[in-house]
């Protein structure tokens, strides 16, 4: 469906709008080596598994793509998703998106 925005959150996941998030052009490390943005992300992803959410969030996440419905809807954002990114040419094999050269 045009213009339909597919979220998927699973308890204990942290919820925040994109305006929350730091303005990654404040920071003097860009990109992969920004120091901040990976220790909140080792945080972010302890406190997840810390939480015992990872066993309910699997089964949540079977159950998605087990239902036809959803796993079409899944399928649709991933490919929305894939159609913004200007560095992806093609399927990379294995699931891994090819890159531009």
């Amino acid at each position: 469906m045009p213009g339909r925005r597919v979220v998927v959150s699973f308890p204990g996941m942290s919820k925040f709008n994109d305006d929350e998030l730091p303005d990654p052009s404040s920071t003097d490390e860009p990109g992969e080596g920004n120091r901040e943005a990976d220790r909140r992300y080792r945080d972010a992803t302890r406190k997840f598994v810390d939480s015992g959410a990872v066993e309910p969030a699997a089964k949540e996440a079977r159950r998605a793509v087990e239902d036809e419905r959803e796993r079409e809807d899944l399928k649709k954002a991933e490919e929305a998703g894939k159609s913004h990114r200007a560095d992806i040419v093609g399927d990379g094999g294995a699931g891994a998106p090819a890159r531009k050269k």
